[in-house]
């Protein structure tokens, strides 16, 4: 409602009107920590890939040991290492590619107009290891890593489907206490 909003005000054409506009567009799909694209920027980026029928990969990212890092170091410190995520993942960020939180310490990235040599996985390895070379924040050593699953198939299928099946590969690597990626 409000994004429709957003876009009426921008074709209304007035400069005052318009900055209000971008505003509102921001503020519908950006999240606010981290500054990085949310959930209905993620949904808005999944419907154009399903409207032109583009091959999509779905990765979902969760911080591992973050728990710890909030307990030991308290919820500042564990916001910044949520910030220093969120940076490396727009560092990897380029056309195709849509980095997003999700909420608490879950991230997701889409990956748009896949084709045959674009491996998701190897994606996701390198933001892993990126997000891996975290290591002090705010002063304090940290150890950061993400655990990472994958899910391909056309955009004509569901979000919600990709997501689950991102989710249950997730766990899968977060259960088994090996190398942070899964399919």
């Amino acid at each position: 409602m409000l994004a429709e909003l957003a876009l009426a005000v921008t074709a209304s054409g007035t400069a005052g009107m318009s900055l209000y506009a971008r505003y509102l567009f921001t503020c519908l799909n950006t999240d606010p920590l981290t500054g990085l694209a949310n959930r209905a920027a993620l949904e808005r980026r999944f419907a154009r890939a399903r409207r032109r029928r583009q091959r999509v990969a779905v990765l979902l990212a969760d911080a591992n040991r973050f728990k710890s890092i909030n307990d030991t170091y308290g919820h500042r410190v564990g916001d910044l290492v949520l910030c220093e995520i969120a940076t490396v993942l727009a560092l990897h960020a380029r056309p195709g590619l849509l980095p997003v939180r999700l909420h608490g310490d879950e991230f997701a990235v889409l990956l748009t107009g896949l084709d045959a040599f674009t491996d998701p996985a190897a994606v996701a390895d390198q933001l892993a290891d990126a997000v891996g070379d975290v290591s002090v924040v705010n002063g304090h050593p940290v150890e950061v890593s993400l655990s990472i699953g994958t899910a391909t198939g056309p955009a004509t299928g569901g979000l919600p489907d990709l997501l689950t099946r991102a989710d249950a590969a997730m766990y899968r690597r977060k259960n088994s206490n090996r190398t942070p990626v899964s399919r």
